[in-house]
């Protein structure tokens, strides 16, 4: 359900000493925590998650696509998107998103770069 929803959670590193592999954990960026947190709140084919803020994590810009936003008006989706970042948004300046249905994601997702960019 969530393909587009993964993260790496740990690293292998290579001790040069030893010659051993092992596994460190990550911190997640702030994009990625948010990301992960959309992942697992909204029932979504994909979410990306853009900080703007230069990683400070105030600025954010998100894209959610979902089927369970068909037959759902605009102002309804980011109400329930911002519902399920209720907490975060305490911490959030800014947040901008598009909401889309699968079909709407497949006749805009060429347009992605642009969007980011504006």
């Amino acid at each position: 359900r969530h393909s587009f929803c993964k993260h790496a959670l740990s690293v292998l590193v290579l001790t040069m000493d030893s010659m051993e592999v092992g596994a460190q954990e990550c911190e997640l960026t702030p994009a990625q925590q948010l990301q992960e947190i959309l992942c697992e709140r909204v029932p979504a084919e994909y979410v990306l998650a853009v900080d703007q803020s230069g990683g400070c994590g105030a600025k954010f810009f998100v894209i959610v696509v979902s089927s369970a936003f068909d037959g759902v008006g605009l102002l309804d989706r980011q109400k329930r998107v911002n519902e399920c970042l209720k907490e975060e948004m305490q911490r959030i300046h800014a947040l901008r998103m598009k909401t889309w249905t699968p079909a709407q994601f497949e006749a805009r997702k060429h347009t992605i770069e642009d969007i980011l960019a504006s």
